[in-house]
């Protein structure tokens, strides 16, 4: 017991820097903080019995994935029942279906366990600490970088902030339109949605959880592609994970999450600090000054072509712009969705593998032609878009889509063990046939 205190000591005292530090920073609203914070934490613990057979083959089990997927389930669920007009879009609602849906999980755990299958990450409890202060972490530092501008004021910020209003009063779905009150919201609203759904569930203000949830949907940008790529390199690194190597695939994951969710597209580098100075090198005078939104407009722009110009905002721009459209909410989504394609890279065999992509690439492409429609890219095509749309039938079939692609991770995690085990049996014949050169020099001694 001394031993295990003792190893996550370090941990230990940073969680208790943080939650101070959070208190410091944060005033009187770290409690709506650390209430999205925990629910987060309590919801993915909960929806582990899912995500543990579906990401068997990490080492956390998905642990910081399993947020995103109850969210996504007990979000989309409450949303269906509200639009097909069975219930009312109630904080009662809300609470309702999340406890079913952690009802079905808690059978499936029993069910579980009787069969001996480990959904939890058992013997990793250092690890899980260490993402939970990564994500906690992440959260913190975007929240408090979020309350040096708080308003929401510019570009489209109050209609984000309108919408998330009109669904707090609305008992119904789409809700009133706050500008047309004979009419509904005639526009995508799934971003507003679910920061609404979350507000709902904590009893929380829209006035907070507006910036709550651009810097919530932030942290989730930066952990997930932290635990994808660190588990890529584990696995990459199998069997030569000695000394320093052992630090590797945690500095890939950090890596990742910078470039997924602060890097951008390095256009702010580029063109606000290398361009200048070399400008100022050469003795040339500067036409203009940088302006924040131009890392949006370089496709067409720069150099110029009319018949080429596009807007590019990249997440970090979004997450400081105070953006919560769909498009912005969906990031923790989509990298959910980038699993699935890993799941499919390591199936047991080539046929699940192209069965895995070809599942994960409908998906992809029905969402591409939805944004593509919105953006008027293509003209409408009336695919529906994935868990949404109306209609029976796109439903059940991506439903039995995502059963395919939990059977893959199962399988895929189960030929991975059987790949340990005859590697490890590899290297027991190789050691039992080595010749050590200090045995056979005393054999040789003892003739």
């Amino acid at each position: 017991m001394k031993i295990q205190i003792r190893k996550i000591l370090p941990e230990s005292i940073a969680a208790v820097i943080l939650i101070a530090l959070s208190a410091y920073l944060l005033g009187g609203d770290v409690w709506t903080f650390w209430t999205w914070w925990l629910l987060a934490l309590f919801m993915g613990m909960v929806a582990m019995p899912v995500t543990g057979r579906l990401f068997e083959g990490f080492e956390d089990k998905g642990w910081l994935f399993s947020k995103a997927l109850a969210i996504a389930v007990t979000g989309f669920l409450t949303w269906f029942l509200v639009a097909v007009k069975l219930l009312p879009f109630t904080a009662a609602t809300c609470i309702g279906v999340s406890v079913i849906c952690g009802i079905f999980c808690a059978i499936l755990f029993h069910v579980q366990l009787k069969k001996g299958i480990e959904c939890y990450p058992s013997g990793k409890i250092q690890l899980i600490v260490r993402e939970e202060l990564l994500f906690f972490g992440i959260f913190l530092l975007w929240t408090y970088l979020a309350g040096f501008r708080p308003q929401a004021y510019g570009t489209e910020k109050f209609m984000d902030y309108g919408f998330m209003e009109a669904m707090m009063r609305s008992k119904t779905l789409p809700a009133r339109d706050l500008w047309y009150s004979q009419g509904t919201i005639n526009y995508y609203y799934g971003g507003q949605y679910f920061a609404v759904f979350l507000t709902k569930l904590t009893g929380s203000r829209v006035e907070v959880t507006y910036n709550l949830m651009r810097t919530f949907v932030a942290a989730f940008a930066f952990v997930y592609p932290f635990s994808l790529v660190r588990q890529m390199a584990k696995d990459r690194l199998y069997g030569r994970m000695s000394g320093i190597k052992k630090y590797l695939p945690s500095l890939a994951g950090v890596t990742g999450g910078i470039a997924v969710s602060i890097a951008g597209n390095v256009h702010y580098i580029v063109y606000r600090c290398v361009l200048p100075l070399i400008h100022k090198i050469q003795g040339v005078a500067e036409t203009a000054s940088y302006w924040f939104p131009d890392a949006t407009r370089y496709i067409g722009y720069n150099p110029v072509n009319e018949s080429d110009k596009t807007i590019h905002e990249f997440p970090c721009y979004s997450f400081v712009l105070g953006d919560l459209h769909a498009h912005v909410v969906n990031v923790m989504f989509v990298l959910f969705l980038v699993e699935g394609f890993w799941l499919a890279f390591h199936a047991e065999n080539r046929y699940c593998t192209l069965v895995g992509i070809g599942i994960m690439a409908q998906i992809a492409w029905q969402v591409f032609c939805n944004i593509a429609v919105v953006t008027n890219t293509l003209p409408n095509t009336g695919i529906s878009l994935p868990f949404f749309s109306s209609g029976g039938t796109s439903l059940i079939l991506l439903l039995a889509e995502m059963g395919v692609m939990v059977n893959i991770g199962r399988n895929g995690e189960r030929a991975r063990l059987e790949r340990e085990e005859a590697h490890a049996e590899r290297e027991r014949q190789r050691k039992a046939k080595t010749i050590v050169l200090d045995t056979a020099r005393r054999a040789q001694t003892e003739q």
